[in-house]
């Protein structure tokens, strides 16, 4: 029996990675896939066109068919017998030479393809290290394309027109290969069924993610044949694709190096390069013009595309949005090969070229506006966390800065009253977002400004979160307030949750103690907050289900959640704040909340 891989491990992401790149690995070659289907086996140029086009629209039914799955079955008992039909397919497809008969197999291929990489998707989304993931996913995508384009002259020669095909089947071999070493469950139900808040921006950055695609596949599809077409020998072309292909991985880890630094600069100059790549595309007078052409897109691509991607992470932390983005970017990928074909005459890439070259630069208009909103807001997806600490933090750096902080604290009645000022502002800022009656924290503030400045270092810790995903952190914190309190502090922390774009259904199943309405992982935590708050000795064993998805970090997040839930209204009922039991509202509707600990019912579901 194979011996699986820790979840968590190196291995696992690769492992992982690679089956999402194997179930559409045609499009990280191809040029290739063009060549052969309008070289060696007689298609014209537009009809090798319509076939990759018909193979991805396959791919986005696939794919849009695995989001209705995801959550329904268990991923391995779907992406095993998945991989097996697509290799066979792939192997058959060297028997076929028609064109139609190509068209209606390259689309079942698609479709199977795309429920695989469907599939591997929404594992890899659920991991603890999403954003490390996608980067090994872009990663080996722009390394296996550049290593089937390099090698794929030699294959041919001994395997014949159909080697990409082989090609592409030998991949999906290795990926049930590695399938073996995972365990059952490499995954963590993260959210990714929550409702998209669907805005200006949004969309404007959903159709820049189409048309960017659209543009750059289209210029990809047919790459190989531009150089062909300027005279230069097929060998070098090969080679010179595989080669500035290469900087497609550099280009991937420019996020995972720079983060959110300089974000809008690398998505419009990316852009903009990818613009003069296809204008200096159109006849080029030399080959190093053609790979200098090249290098500028292949240097754009990954980094724009990853950039994109991470702001629709930020724009909803349930990561639906980057889920509808990638189905969006499959249509663009889809689309580029088939309006290509359309615009060629007779041998004439210019009028594509110029297209191409006109869609990237509607993009840098479609783009602008979201992605500055994006770099000027920079909030977490748990407001709570960023808002207390930058405004406390900055206060207390201001007013050190002024000179206002001594040996015993402040020194004059006027200093203090400028401190008071400061964080009273921030107080009145806190009443009017959330609609919270501030009046303990003003009196506080007014009667003993040291402790005030004690109780803003215990707000640093309760608004800590760590890496911990928004979901399972307001769950924590919802039932543990609500064994505390069922009055402002309860709908406070609400009002939180729905601002971190949680659902109302979950919010409410959450407040109801609902588990058999909750993804595992919420229940999960909604269990174990109360058993630890009722000291039940079988906290311990849900502890070890926190590690294993969470890690260390994880449930200190959690332990922070859960124990400074509680000071808030313990601090309120003593200083004789305490309100009586009062209806929750959740995005216009009331429930009482639920104090009877949850500890058994749903145990199945944790």
């Amino acid at each position: 029996m194979l011996r699986k891989i820790g979840a968590e491990s190196s291995l696992a992401y690769v492992f992982l990675a690679f089956i999402a790149m194997a179930g559409l690995s045609y499009i990280n070659f191809l040029p290739g896939v063009v060549n052969a289907l309008a070289g060696g086996l007689g298609f014209s140029d537009a009809e090798a066109g319509r076939v990759v086009a018909l193979n991805g629209y396959g791919g986005i039914a696939g794919t849009m068919g695995a989001v209705f799955l995801v959550r329904r079955v268990d991923w391995r008992q779907v992406l095993l017998p998945a991989l097996v039909v697509l290799a066979i397919i792939d192997v058959a497809t060297v028997n076929i030479d028609d064109y139609r008969g190509m068209l209606g197999w390259r689309f079942l291929a698609g479709m199977v393809g795309g429920l695989c990489v469907g599939i591997a998707l929404s594992v890899l989304a659920r991991l603890n290290n999403p954003d490390r993931a996608f980067g090994l996913l872009l990663f080996l995508q722009f390394s296996v394309g550049s290593l089937v384009i390099y090698t794929l002259p030699s294959f041919e020669l001994a395997l014949g027109t159909h080697a990409v095909f082989c090609l592409m089947a030998a991949l999906v071999f290795l990926s049930l290969v590695f399938l073996s070493f995972l365990p059952p469950r490499a995954d963590n139900s993260r959210l990714i069924n929550q409702p998209v808040n669907w805005t200006v921006n949004t969309l404007l950055l959903m159709l820049a993610v189409l048309a960017y695609q659209i543009a750059a596949s289209a210029i990809w599809a047919y790459v190989g044949l531009v150089g062909l077409d300027a005279g230069i020998a097929a060998d070098d072309v090969s080679m010179y694709i595989a080669i500035t292909g290469m900087l497609g991985l550099v280009s991937a880890m420019v996020p995972v190096v720079c983060g959110k630094r300089w974000r809008l600069y690398w998505v419009l100059s990316g852009t903009g390069l990818s613009a003069i790549a296809a204008l200096l595309l159109d006849d080029p007078v030399s080959a190093p013009l053609y790979v200098v052409a090249m290098a500028l897109l292949f240097s754009s691509w990954p980094a724009v595309q990853s950039f994109l991607l991470a702001v629709t992470a930020d724009m909803d932390s349930t990561g639906q949005l980057s889920t509808v983005a990638g189905v969006v970017s499959s249509v663009g990928l889809a689309s580029g090969p088939l309006l290509a074909s359309s615009l060629l005459d007779s041998g004439n890439f210019s009028p594509m070229l110029y297209t191409c070259a006109l869609i990237f630069t509607s993009c840098l208009v479609l783009l602008f506006k979201p992605v500055q909103a994006q770099e000027e807001s920079r909030e977490s997806p748990i407001p709570f966390t960023t808002e207390m600490q930058r405004v406390v933090e900055q206060a207390i750096a201001r007013c050190k800065k002024i000179g206002l902080f001594t040996s015993d604290l402040v020194r004059t009645a006027k200093e203090r009253k400028m401190i008071r000022y400061i964080f009273n502002s921030m107080l009145l800022a806190m009443q009017r977002r959330y609609d919270y009656d501030v009046q303990y924290m003003q009196d506080i503030l007014k009667t003993d400004l040291k402790a005030f400045l004690k109780f803003q270092g215990f707000q640093l810790m309760s608004a800590h979160a760590g890496s911990l995903p928004a979901g399972p952190l307001f769950a924590a914190r919802i039932r543990a307030i609500i064994w505390d309190d069922c009055g402002p502090c309860t709908q406070l922390v609400v009002n939180m949750a729905l601002e971190a774009k949680l659902s109302p259904d979950m919010v409410r199943a959450i407040i109801d103690g609902n588990l058999n309405s909750l993804p595992d992982d919420i229940a999960l935590v909604v269990r174990f907050t109360e058993l630890v708050l009722a000291h039940h000795p079988e906290a311990d064993d849900l502890r070890e289900k926190i590690l294993n998805r969470w890690g260390a970090e994880g449930l200190i997040a959690i332990a922070y959640g859960i124990s400074s839930s509680r000071v808030y209204p313990t601090l309120k009922y003593t200083l004789g704040y305490g309100k009586a039991c009062s209806r929750i509202s959740v995005d216009g509707t009331s429930l009482a909340p639920n104090r009877q600990p949850v500890l058994v019912m749903g145990a199945d579901n944790a």
